[in-house]
């Protein structure tokens, strides 16, 4: 979630000194959960190609003493004629529940789950031990979720991860 509560989607802005300070800050727990055996070591950093998830991703990096690999389909959701508009907008609300139907200009839930569950289709196929860390976004992340778990579309629409939260799932 940015400063102003904007919809940023595929709006390609930078983090702010707050975002570059919780990516620091998630950096160091990762990397205190990783030392006492809370979490496996990261293998792999995997990135979406919006400049703020790349920053974000870079610090981790640095930390982890790991490379990033970008791939498009950790895109933000584009929400087409909501982006730059408030997360409030009640437009904007009323769309969130509607997951078969595309944002005006953009992206429906389903399409973003048309891109993104491939890649975890991949990364689970490739059975390599590997722990892959992906530096996405909210709205992205809320369709990486459902390929865990099933969520009722009011927990869907409600959901909002923490900026620079992780969470671990087996693949």
């Amino acid at each position: 979630m940015n400063s102003k509560d904007l919809i940023c989607g595929i709006s390609d802005v930078p983090l702010t000194e707050k975002g570059i300070g919780q990516a620091k800050k998630s950096a160091d727990l990762l990397l205190q959960k990783i030392s006492t055996g809370e979490l496996p070591p990261v293998t792999d950093i995997i990135s979406s190609p919006l400049i703020r998830a790349k920053q974000t991703a870079a610090i981790i990096a640095e930390k982890l003493n790991l490379k990033i690999t970008e791939d498009k389909r950790l895109t933000e959701q584009d929400y087409g004629s909501f982006e730059g508009k408030s997360r409030f907008d009640p437009e904007y609300r009323k769309a969130r529940t509607q997951f078969a139907v595309r944002y005006p200009g953009g992206e429906s839930a389903l399409d973003t789950a048309a891109r993104v569950y491939p890649l975890l289709d991949e990364l689970k196929k490739r059975n390599d031990g590997g722990h892959y860390l992906l530096a996405t976004h909210g709205g992205t992340y809320r369709i990486i979720i459902t390929y865990f778990k099933d969520m009722t579309n009011s927990e869907y629409a409600e959901f909002r991860a923490l900026n620079c939260d992780f969470y671990s799932f087996l693949l």
